[in-house]
């Protein structure tokens, strides 16, 4: 029988694992964090310094710092050995959706209802850039395998690639309400889509719209954007 924990007071926002998997961080809409022993189900700790619900927990890839982030704004950094506050990272001017590790563990990447990622020093609590182009909420962001990327998801509808070195936009991805039909694009106007993904294409050329095939020849290039994609210049 599966008997369920019961530290919190209020609904549990989001889990994660430690690395070593002996840990497991939750955040609740009652403003704190709690670490749980992963094998006897004891509450080890509970992290308070949030002044409002907590929406995303992290582990660092070495396990000894744990990301929180917060309808406060704020992201907190804690030390999962001691449940000691490090560090309150100050940028976002509304509620933080996610928060992510770079698989190297020196940057953290948060997302917001302000529309915007910020690249953080994991270290120093710096703010290193602030990502814009979004035209909705930032729920979640993810590092690449590689650390060399970073995809955020929006409530409006797209998953936006970036470059985590410059923070520069790489592509935008978008699916279209039929579920067949999809679009990626690059800042520059090259684009891959579906065989009927085109049709929601238009190029505005002064006060005029244009349907895809006006341009096509010149700008639909799959090729360029795997380029792209794989983090190769594009001309």
């Amino acid at each position: 029988m599966l008997i369920p924990q019961t530290g919190h007071t209020l609904p549990v926002e989001s889990v994660s694992f430690s690395p070593d998997g002996r840990t497991i961080a939750s955040g609740s809409n009652d403003k704190t964090v709690i670490l749980w022993d992963a094998e006897t189900g004891e509450m080890r700790r509970k992290l308070e310094g949030h002044t409002g619900s907590v929406y995303s927990v992290s582990f660092s890839p070495d396990g000894r710092t744990i990301a929180s982030g917060s309808n406060d704004n704020t992201v907190i950094l804690w030390d999962a050995e001691t449940g000691e506050m490090r560090r309150k990272l100050e940028g976002h001017t509304d509620l933080v959706n996610s928060v992510s590790f770079s698989p190297d563990g020196r940057t953290i990447a948060s997302g917001s209802d302000d529309e915007t990622v910020i690249l953080w020093d994991a270290e120093t609590g710096e703010m290193r850039r602030k990502l814009k182009g979004h035209a909705g909420l930032v729920t979640s962001v993810s590092f690449s395998p590689d650390g060399r990327t970073i995809a955020s998801g929006s409530s409006d509808g797209t998953v936006r690639l970036w470059d985590v070195a410059t923070g520069r936009e790489i592509a935008t991805f978008i699916s279209f309400d039929s579920g067949q039909d999809w679009l990626v694009i690059t800042p520059e106007g090259y684009y891959n889509a579906s065989p009927n993904g085109d049709r929601f294409v238009r190029w505005l050329v002064g006060n005029r719209l244009y349907p895809a095939e006006k341009f096509s020849n010149q700008f639909k290039r799959p090729d360029i954007v795997a380029k792209a994609l794989r983090g190769e210049k594009v001309p």
